[in-house]
């Protein structure tokens, strides 16, 4: 992680016609952290060499998909390779209005109606060309044998840690998911893939929405994983507004895709060696699997 010296030296290294009159970090997720600029820009740094990768492609779809969407998404202003005080690549972007949305029961309809707006024009971003900038794609076919592959690896770091009735429970789940072929029948495109409600910036009365940040996860596949946070009122709000296609199994996928998220928490926390999280992600699948919660 920088320090305020760092930032400072990076700054000055890749955008010395900015004066800078404050700094400080701004927030910070699993692979990325934010520092603020002068309370106009933000620079998106990775956390670890592993996240490199996707950084560069994130910036590199930004600069082309923040133009073709109405709702204000992130849009790179200086991208580097890496500077002395920072030698991995980053890039900045102007800071963004708006607050986490945290609840959607605080939303006003208005903002599940332009979220299913958003989610709309992001699907109908051409995925070809998604995979041109070098965003990871998939088929049907291979979405598929990506979750297969999951699966056999949580067998062997994450499902093994829990008791004999959970890992049956467990076992359950992953065979109903992966053997229904129609699960496997959608048409992909290019999502965001980590659509959290903290990732949807409101305005102070949660009655508009201002924009959406986060796209390191990107990649074109299945859309019903953008719609896995949305449920009650305002989750068929959401749907209501939203135009792709939704087939009979689509509700379905986006309820499987949030029950297979605590198993991503659980390995984030054995890769980086942070039990807080391999012990919240074990609780995670315990309720959303085993208690069916």
């Amino acid at each position: 992680m920088l320090d305020e010296e760092q930032f400072r030296s990076v700054v000055a290294a890749c955008a010395p016609e900015l004066k800078l009159t404050s700094a400080r970090r701004f927030a910070e997720g699993w692979d990325f952290e934010l520092w603020e600029a002068n309370g106009e820009l933000l620079f998106r740094f990775p956390k670890r060499a592993e996240c490199v990768e996707a950084l560069v492609i994130e910036a590199k779809l930004l600069r082309e998909l923040a133009p073709a969407l109405d709702t204000p998404i992130p849009e790179p202003v200086h991208v580097s390779d890496g500077v002395d005080a920072f030698p991995m690549p980053f890039f900045s972007y102007r800071y963004l209005p708006g607050e986490p949305l945290g609840k959607a029961d605080d939303a006003g309809g208005e903002v599940a109606a332009e979220t299913g707006a958003f989610l709309s024009e992001l699907h109908r971003f051409p995925a070809q060309r998604a995979t041109e900038l070098g965003v990871r794609t998939f088929t049907a076919e291979s979405w598929h044998d990506e979750y297969a592959e999951f699966r056999e690896r949580t067998d062997n770091e994450v499902t093994c840690l829990l008791s004999p009735d959970e890992q049956q429970a467990v076992a359950t789940f992953w065979d109903g998911f992966l053997d229904d072929d129609h699960h496997f029948q959608f048409r992909p495109a290019l999502i965001h893939a980590d659509l959290g409600l903290e990732h949807l910036l409101v305005d102070g009365d949660r009655s508009r929405l201002l924009g959406v940040i986060d796209f390191g996860d990107a990649r074109v596949g299945d859309p019903a994983l953008d719609f896995v946070v949305f449920n009650g009122t305002f989750g068929d709000a959401v749907v209501a507004a939203y135009d792709g296609e939704i087939d009979e199994t689509f509700m379905h996928r986006a309820a499987a895709y949030l029950q297979i998220g605590p198993f991503h928490e659980v390995i984030y926390g054995q890769e980086t060696d942070q039990p807080e999280f391999v012990e919240s992600g074990l609780e995670g699948i315990r309720a959303r699997i085993v208690r069916g919660g």
